[in-house]
């Protein structure tokens, strides 16, 4: 039966990320079971228009007979705190939007964070249209910019933000067991997983003819270990690098690390060997990279579900990840990767010598792993898990 969902996303593209891609995949998902979804996000660019659909695509929409559901975005004018990380809408925009929506027969409002303002005033609308929102939680400790004081202040927003949201009656998800797990810590017991997924052979497929071994002079037999993800102190950057400094005298081992933000200088600057910076790459280009990497290392501080190491998984790449987001649910042995007990630049180091040095491992690791994501992780069983709370919300 067709619905109208509205999701209240505060990051969304142009801005890139886990939520961002969580967001879009799992709106086309639903649309593709015969659903309207419309998004509604902040404006981070002055390009972008407000209002515009992303699915089906203009290309595609007179040759899929079968599609009958759509994605459209509307992107309301918002200030860009902490350099467009924590976009708080603009009052009257956000109003002019709001206004709009009541016009919709939404069916459900769903909510991705609870800690943004945009996520409070999908909360609030959800209540003055007599429904009760589902809100997911992507995360799995607090977020860190990397310095004390900042990290305090922003510890202290999130509990604040919080307690406000809480206010309005919701049913709260995570899209991994640790997510629910640090939802508790705001005494917030939740319904249920709504997990991160990925269409795994779409990934693969939409890989692009890049070569990176091939221009970046790595040779065939050696061992090729890669990060995807935002620059960014909570990823475990400057750890990856630590830990890159112990294994210069291992020539057999090359290190990748592609995406931006603001440690890009950091590892630009380190002057490591055999260490590549590679910067912000398409999806394709992420695809190629890690079709040819042999280890994925991502030593973060906190996921929610992390959707690179979703990518790794379905391009057969053994992971290395700190034991954070669902970490757990794609790596539930040592026989699937390996789960680092802490970010310490030794424990990362020991972890990639140790599947450096035992290619059957690596190769088992990355088989495991490839068919789990595939049997598991598909947006086709998250849109239903969705669609499935959303029948619960309104029941409540």
């Amino acid at each position: 039966m067709h619905k109208t969902y509205c999701i209240f996303t505060t990051l969304f593209a142009p801005h890139v990320g886990g939520q961002e891609q969580f967001t879009e995949h799992i709106g086309c998902a639903l649309a593709r079971r015969g659903n309207t979804v419309v998004i509604v996000t902040c404006r981070i660019d002055d390009e972008s228009p407000d209002v515009e659909t992303i699915y089906p695509p203009e290309t595609d929409a007179d040759s899929i007979g079968n599609v009958v559901g759509e994605v459209i975005v509307v992107r309301v004018e918002s200030k860009r705190a902490l350099g467009g990380r924590y976009p708080i809408p603009k009052k009257q925009a956000l109003s002019r939007a709001l206004e709009s929506l009541k016009a919709s027969a939404i069916d459900q409002v769903i909510i991705n964070a609870r800690f943004y303002e945009l996520s409070i005033a999908g909360a609030r609308f959800a209540e003055e249209i007599g429904q009760r929102p589902i809100i997911i939680d992507h995360g799995s400790a607090h977020l860190t910019l990397g310095n004390a004081a900042l990290d305090t202040g922003v510890r202290a927003i999130e509990h604040a933000q919080t307690k406000r949201i809480l206010s309005v009656p919701s049913d709260y998800y995570g899209v991994s067991e640790k997510s629910c797990a640090w939802l508790e810590h705001f005494g917030i017991t939740s319904k249920g997983i709504i997990p991160n997924a990925i269409d795994a052979d779409a990934f693969v497929a939409a890989a692009n003819d890049a070569h990176f071994r091939e221009a970046l002079g790595i040779p065939s037999d050696h061992v090729l270990v890669s990060f995807c993800g935002r620059l960014c102190p909570e990823k475990g950057i400057t750890e990856l690098l630590e830990a890159a400094g112990r294994l210069v005298d291992r020539t057999d081992i090359h290190f990748t690390l592609a995406g931006d933000g603001p440690l890009r200088e950091a590892v630009e600057a380190a002057g490591l060997d055999r260490v590549h910076a590679l910067g912000a790459l398409t999806p394709g280009d992420v695809a190629a990279l890690l079709l040819e990497s042999d280890i994925f290392c991502l030593p973060t501080r906190s996921e929610g579900f992390s959707t690179a190491l979703l990518e790794a998984a379905a391009c057969t790449v053994c992971p290395i990840i700190t034991d954070v987001g669902g970490a757990r649910e794609l790596i539930p042995t040592d026989q699937y990767g390996i789960i680092l007990e802490n970010a310490d630049p030794d424990t990362i180091a020991s972890a990639i010598l140790k599947l450096a040095d035992d290619s059957h491992l690596r190769r088992t690791c990355a088989g495991n792993i490839a068919r789990r994501v595939r049997e598991n992780h598909s947006w086709v069983e998250t849109a239903r898990l969705l669609e499935q709370a959303a029948t619960l919300a309104s029941q409540a």
